[in-house]
Protein backbone atom coordinates (compact mmCIF):
# COMPACT_ATOMS: atom_id res chain seq x y z
CA UNK A 1 0.00 0.00 0.00
CA UNK A 2 2.71 2.34 0.59
CA UNK A 3 4.19 2.14 -2.89
CA UNK A 4 0.67 3.19 -4.43
CA UNK A 5 0.79 6.31 -2.22
CA UNK A 6 4.39 6.93 -3.01
CA UNK A 7 3.33 6.36 -6.25
CA UNK A 8 -0.19 8.32 -6.09
CA UNK A 9 1.92 11.28 -4.48
CA UNK A 10 4.38 11.60 -6.82
CA UNK A 11 1.81 11.99 -9.86
CA UNK A 12 -0.07 14.46 -7.80
CA UNK A 13 2.77 16.71 -7.62
CA UNK A 14 3.54 16.53 -11.36
CA UNK A 15 -0.14 17.52 -12.03
CA UNK A 16 0.12 20.51 -9.54
CA UNK A 17 3.51 21.37 -11.43
CA UNK A 18 2.07 21.43 -15.01
CA UNK A 19 -1.45 22.82 -13.73
CA UNK A 20 1.07 25.67 -12.37
CA UNK A 21 2.90 26.02 -15.63
CA UNK A 22 -0.58 25.65 -17.52
CA UNK A 23 -2.18 29.18 -15.51
CA UNK A 24 1.34 31.04 -15.73
CA UNK A 25 1.25 29.90 -19.77
CA UNK A 26 -1.95 31.18 -20.16
CA UNK A 27 -1.51 34.00 -18.58
CA UNK A 28 1.69 35.03 -20.75
CA UNK A 29 0.37 34.04 -23.74
CA UNK A 30 -2.84 36.75 -22.49
CA UNK A 31 -0.09 39.27 -21.67
CA UNK A 32 1.14 39.08 -25.21
CA UNK A 33 -1.77 38.63 -27.39
CA UNK A 34 -3.27 41.78 -25.30
CA UNK A 35 -0.21 43.71 -26.44
CA UNK A 36 -0.71 42.58 -29.92
CA UNK A 37 -4.03 43.18 -30.20
CA UNK A 38 -4.35 46.39 -28.34
CA UNK A 39 -1.40 48.11 -30.82
CA UNK A 40 -2.70 46.36 -33.57
CA UNK A 41 0.82 45.41 -34.49
CA UNK A 42 -0.81 41.95 -36.40
CA UNK A 43 -2.02 44.72 -39.18
CA UNK A 44 1.60 44.97 -40.75
CA UNK A 45 0.95 41.29 -41.87
CA UNK A 46 -2.11 40.72 -41.33
CA UNK A 47 -6.21 42.20 -42.48
CA UNK A 48 -7.75 40.87 -39.25
CA UNK A 49 -7.14 39.65 -35.47
CA UNK A 50 -8.31 36.61 -36.45
CA UNK A 51 -6.20 35.66 -39.77
CA UNK A 52 -3.36 36.28 -37.36
CA UNK A 53 -4.26 34.05 -34.47
CA UNK A 54 -5.43 31.00 -37.79
CA UNK A 55 -1.95 31.63 -39.53
CA UNK A 56 0.06 31.61 -36.53
CA UNK A 57 -1.22 29.57 -33.75
CA UNK A 58 -2.76 25.95 -33.18
CA UNK A 59 -5.57 27.55 -30.93
CA UNK A 60 -8.72 29.37 -32.10
CA UNK A 61 -9.45 33.18 -31.72
CA UNK A 62 -12.07 32.32 -28.97
CA UNK A 63 -8.47 30.75 -26.90
CA UNK A 64 -6.80 33.95 -27.64
CA UNK A 65 -9.17 36.42 -26.71
CA UNK A 66 -10.24 34.46 -23.24
CA UNK A 67 -6.65 34.00 -22.47
CA UNK A 68 -6.29 38.16 -22.92
CA UNK A 69 -9.44 38.30 -20.65
CA UNK A 70 -7.47 36.07 -18.10
CA UNK A 71 -4.72 37.81 -18.23
CA UNK A 72 -6.63 40.89 -17.77
CA UNK A 73 -8.28 39.90 -14.51
CA UNK A 74 -5.58 37.83 -12.62
CA UNK A 75 -2.29 39.28 -14.39
CA UNK A 76 0.78 38.92 -11.43
CA UNK A 77 -1.93 36.51 -9.08
CA UNK A 78 -2.28 33.63 -10.45
CA UNK A 79 -3.13 31.87 -7.50
CA UNK A 80 -6.70 34.11 -7.95
CA UNK A 81 -6.88 32.33 -11.30
CA UNK A 82 -9.63 30.46 -10.16
CA UNK A 83 -11.77 27.52 -11.46
CA UNK A 84 -9.83 25.70 -14.40
CA UNK A 85 -13.00 24.28 -15.82
CA UNK A 86 -14.15 27.45 -17.00
CA UNK A 87 -10.70 26.76 -19.01
CA UNK A 88 -12.99 23.95 -20.63
CA UNK A 89 -15.20 26.31 -23.37
CA UNK A 90 -11.67 27.61 -24.60
CA UNK A 91 -11.05 25.76 -27.92
CA UNK A 92 -7.36 25.12 -29.04
CA UNK A 93 -8.07 24.41 -32.74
Amino acid sequence: MQLVTTKLDEKTRLVQHYEDSFINNVLNIGKELKSVKDEKIYKDKFKTWESYIQENFRFSTDYADKAIQSYEKYGQNPERFGNLFSLSSMKLI
